[in-house]
């Protein structure tokens, strides 16, 4: 006996994430501190997101809250905090990222790269 049988194309669901930068410019003077907010956005399933900082001349000093829990489109932001040694030379530039990633899903995964600036005393 022949069944024909219907194949059915199978996607799974992933969360998405996106990560902006909503400061625009991040600069303190050297000795000095600034704080940069950034803008996490799911457009998948509900999930936890874990966040990370890292800055090539490592003025990064905390980043609050380091988790967020969002809803299929929800944001939230998340705020990071530079501390810039005062022996800094102006006009030196870091490349910043940050980055959210899903709890659940580790593919899910995306950054926002700025730059933040040292000023001139």
């Amino acid at each position: 006996k022949f069944v024909r049988l219907n194949s059915v194309l199978m996607t799974p669901v992933q969360a998405s994430v996106e990560v902006l930068a909503t400061s625009a410019e991040l600069s303190a003077k050297p000795g000095g501190t600034a704080t940069g907010d950034f803008l996490v956005t799911n457009h998948g399933l509900e999930s936890d997101f874990t966040v990370s900082c890292t800055d090539e001349l490592a003025f990064y000093d905390s980043l609050s809250p380091s988790s967020i829990h969002l809803t299929n489109n929800g944001s939230g932001t998340v705020s990071v905090t530079f501390k810039v040694p005062s022996d800094a030379k102006e006009g030196s530039v870091s490349t910043v990222t940050v980055t959210a990633q899903s709890q659940k899903q580790t593919s899910s995964v995306n950054s926002a790269v700025t730059q933040f600036v040292v000023l001139s005393e």
